[in-house]
């Protein structure tokens, strides 16, 4: 039935298709029919994923200067491919990884539109000071985008587990390190620098050691081709705004 739905919303199909064959999935056979590849990425995944794409596309004619924003999908788009990646790494089960690590940067659509030039404020931040997102965003904006993002999900009536691994991803400590929440957060760091080419010595080198730790992994296991990481978030990108 999801499938069927899809398929009058080509672009949507299209992404679905896209997002299961990318690497993130590590697939060793591409998948071409759009009921395998909803079946692959779970009911959850894919109904997080439309509701994403839905919300980003009502934002297209209001203002918001995010809405078509290349940076900012980039890293949005990195921050859920990494996510995938770390969670097949640490060998979490479930889904909502990638929408979740994608969903964490939603509210920056409520934030550029009535405070237009808070996030390139905060970009700043990050280049100069070597500032993680969350903490540029938080001396900028009063919170890190990810609590604007939870919010904006309860509204939604998301479930209730989405809502809370985005509001606690730029605060593990806080749960305790729960492994679920540590993937998000990790993969917020790496897409910082990915997308805003910051060297090691910076927000990585800060990483929270017991989040690593609670999945299991080391600081050479984050160690992945970010030119790789960067092309397969274009790539999404491109499919995911696709009018």
């Amino acid at each position: 039935l999801v499938a069927e739905r899809l398929v009058d919303v080509p672009s949507m199909g299209g992404f679905i298709l896209r997002l299961v064959n990318s690497p993130c999935y590590g697939l060793v056979m591409p998948v071409e029919s759009l009921p395998r590849a909803v079946a692959l990425a779970g009911f959850n995944e894919v109904s997080a994923v439309a509701l994403a794409a839905a919300v980003a596309r009502g934002y297209r004619g209001t203002g918001s200067v995010h809405r078509d924003d290349p940076l900012h999908w980039r890293r949005s788009m990195s921050r859920g491919v990494y996510a995938r990646r770390l969670a097949m790494a640490a060998g979490l089960p479930g889904e909502w990884f990638f929408t979740a690590g994608m969903l964490a940067d939603i509210g920056a659509l409520v934030a550029g539109r009535t405070v237009p030039d808070a996030l390139d404020r905060s970009r700043q931040l990050v280049r100069r000071s070597k500032l993680a997102s969350p903490e540029a965003e938080t001396v900028v904006l009063g919170a890190p985008i990810s609590e604007f993002s939870a919010r904006l999900l309860a509204r939604w009536e998301a479930p209730k587990r989405l809502v809370e691994m985005v509001r606690h991803c730029e605060t593990p400590a806080i749960t305790g390190y729960d492994p679920v929440v540590c993937v998000l957060h990790i993969a917020g760091i790496l897409a910082d620098v990915s997308c805003f080419g910051l060297p090691d010595t910076g927000p990585v080198g800060r990483l929270d050691p017991a989040a690593i730790h609670a999945l299991g992994l080391r600081v050479a296991d984050l160690q992945v081709d970010r030119l790789e990481v960067v092309r397969e978030a274009d790539a999404l990108v491109r499919s995911f705004l696709a009018r």
